[in-house]
């Protein structure tokens, strides 16, 4: 069973994340020497990444290694670029402190992106990618990352890195895959808003339906499943 901390306020949620990022950043750089983190795009992130730049001589960034778990196709200066929403939020001010990104080359065609970030993980990582953290975000459809409801990606078992045009948003996606979520340390999704409150009473108390509700295929094999919500997005299953 997952952990569920609700918090009374996006600005707790969003501290609270960051809290958690530098506590097992701590960890894994005592035990390992590094610390891998897998990001996510969205507007509740944003306000993670506006919290650890705040706040980031809380960590020795030089050992610190930031992935992206998906993009839009779109360059890394374009206004929906995730990239670029974290590197305003975070890079900017943590660039000077050695932190090294990894981002998804999306101004590629989308096959050759996605093949490309799979063929860099791959030189980077012995077998499949074990991060210390994914953060994850929730569609208000119950989409994480850029596995949308019905598409094939959800089921995906050998690929790392997919790219696929979805329907529902009319645009092309590059996603980091199941196999590869499911392997991380502690994966957190971080949701705030009442607009996602039935998204998230649908994967945590809904009947298993993953091609309708694609975050319920985020089941960690090797490590813990947070969930980190404020009280507008924890509205039903507080109720309930």
């Amino acid at each position: 069973m997952p952990q569920i901390d609700v918090y009374d306020s996006p600005d707790l949620l969003a501290a609270s994340a960051g809290e958690l990022f530098f506590e097992l950043a701590h960890r894994a750089i005592r035990e390992t020497g590094t610390f891998s983190a897998l990001l996510s795009g969205g507007t509740t992130p944003r306000a993670v990444y506006r919290w650890l730049a705040e706040h980031g001589d809380m960590l020795d960034w030089h050992r610190v290694r930031l992935f992206f778990g998906d993009e839009r196709c779109v360059p890394p200066g374009h206004p929906d670029s995730n990239y670029r929403m974290v590197r305003e939020s975070m890079l900017d001010v943590l660039d000077n402190l050695g932190v090294t990104t990894y981002r998804i080359p999306a101004e590629y065609p989308p096959e050759e992106a996605s093949s490309r970030y799979e063929t860099l993980l791959r030189s980077l990582f012995d077998g499949t990618p074990v991060f210390d953290l994914v953060l994850l975000g929730l569609g208000a459809d119950a989409h994480t990352a850029s596995l949308f409801p019905g598409t094939t990606a959800i089921h995906e078992e050998q690929a790392w890195v997919l790219a696929h045009y979805i329907e529902s948003v009319a645009a092309w996606r590059i996603t980091v895959t199941p196999p590869l979520l499911n392997n991380a340390r502690v994966v957190a999704f971080i949701v705030s808003g009442e607009s996602k409150s039935a998204a998230v009473d649908a994967v945590l108390h809904g009947g298993r339906a993953v091609d309708i509700y694609p975050a319920q295929i985020i089941q960690p094999v090797r490590g813990d499943l947070r969930w980190l919500l404020d009280k507008d997005a924890a509205k039903l299953i507080l109720s309930g």
